[in-house]
């Protein structure tokens, strides 16, 4: 079977992207046409959107046959349902966003995507990004498959409004966030609005603790199995989740809420906070 060719793309703070390009000669032309395939969740149109294109431009002026298409799926579950079809059939993509998860080491150690860091130390273009984007997006090994596109930071976002009508100030402080709910909640207000759909907004909460107690360190050694959710970091992890859910901070069935729709709850007024990145 013909392996697939996959470039993995990695993260959700720096959004990233890379290519393995499949080839087809035009007929009746001696120009070889190639085609990338970009399968993206990014918003269609939105400012990485528009880069990209651009970028495929300038590069197709210099390159005749040269075609990039984009292909979204903004819905993230039913995209990696399109990622692991596509790999399940040996289909030859070229560019997508991946997660640091199982599937993705899996395809690395079998070959099935671009080793984006040998790469661009071959053509001693790593000196040319931001050291922490690449960071970012390694793999525990240190081994790196894809390439950053944006550069973005995350925040928590306070209407301010809602907690001058609870009698609150925002919290300064992880402890003070759970404790805000209960009077959120008081006055009709959905604390904390979370997209519970897509499993990476509530990974945030989890890896709060262990951020500000070991910073990379404990989350990395998870993933490789060299630490422990038993561990006093790991321990203090758990707690911090099972106090939101004790507080009731996040919106009733939170676990069927897309993105979209938990950015709408506090943008309309009814969460009281969302965190979110500077993408939006």
């Amino acid at each position: 079977m013909k392996a697939i060719s996959l470039a993995v793309a990695l993260g959700s703070t720096v959004a990233t992207a890379a290519c393995g390009a499949s080839s087809s000669s035009g007929s009746g032309s001696s120009a070889q046409s190639k085609t990338i395939v970009w399968y993206n969740q990014r918003p269609s149109g939105g400012p990485v959107d528009q880069a990209v294109t651009a970028v495929a431009k300038q590069f197709a002026k210099l390159h005749p046959g040269f075609k990039l298409t984009i292909e979204t799926t903004a819905a993230r579950p039913a995209y990696l349902q399109k990622i692991y079809t596509l790999a399940a059939a040996n289909q030859p993509a070229a560019a997508l966003r991946r997660g640091r998860d199982p599937f993705a080491q899996q395809l690395a150690r079998e070959g099935k995507i671009v080793n984006i860091g040998q790469w661009l130390s071959r053509e001693g273009l790593a000196s040319t990004y931001k050291p922490l984007a690449l960071k970012y997006d390694r793999f525990g090994d240190g081994q790196l498959y894809a390439v950053p596109l944006e550069f973005a930071m995350e925040f928590f976002f306070y209407n301010t409004s809602l907690f001058a009508k609870s009698g609150l100030k925002p919290p300064s402080s992880l402890g003070q966030l759970v404790s805000d709910c209960a009077p959120l909640r008081a006055k009709g207000i959905i604390p904390i609005a979370i997209d519970g759909q897509d499993g990476w907004p509530l990974l945030r909460y989890l890896a709060y603790y262990p951020f500000r107690m070991t910073g990379n360190k404990f989350v990395t050694e998870l993933a490789q199995g060299k630490a422990k959710m038993t561990s006093p970091v790991g321990q203090a992890a758990a707690n911090f989740i099972a106090d939101l859910g004790k507080s009731n901070c996040f919106e009733s069935g939170f676990s069927s809420t897309g993105y979209s729709d938990a950015l709408n709850l506090f943008l309309s007024g009814k969460a009281g906070m969302i965190n979110d990145g500077s993408w939006t």
